[in-house]
């Protein structure tokens, strides 16, 4: 089974994500921010990090750039529905350009992140 981390400051996304990862079968871990997303990576060493791209106290390439390097076959995707000084588009390639594995622009479907997550993981 693979560990997912899922990591999103808004309680209610990170609480779906969760739950729906959880029903698909996979072991889930839940981080709030950039910085305990980082730490929780480290403490579980998850398949996939599932993450918002406007985490609070870290910046989507230095988050990015932190896991990839700490853990190479470490597989990320990125969601973003935009931010107050970013517009989803820009947010998405920032974080491609940074080494996400797949981006998707919020909202996202229940198939599309399960799509996703299945390619990421068997990739």
């Amino acid at each position: 089974m693979a560990t997912i981390l899922v990591a999103d400051d808004a309680p209610a996304v990170r609480y779906a994500l969760a739950a729906l990862l959880r029903d698909a079968g996979y072991e889930v871990i839940e981080a709030g921010g950039g910085a305990e997303a980082v730490q929780a990576a480290a403490a579980a060493l998850p398949d996939l990090v599932v993450a918002d791209l406007h985490l609070p106290g870290l910046p989507v390439d230095q988050f990015i750039a932190q896991l990839k390097d700490a853990y190479s076959g470490i597989r990320i995707i990125g969601l973003s529905g935009g931010g107050m000084h970013q517009d989803p588009e820009s947010a998405l390639r920032t974080a491609t350009a940074a080494g996400a594995d797949r981006t998707l622009q919020k909202p996202v479907s229940n198939a599309t992140l399960l799509a996703a997550v299945d390619a990421a993981l068997h990739s």
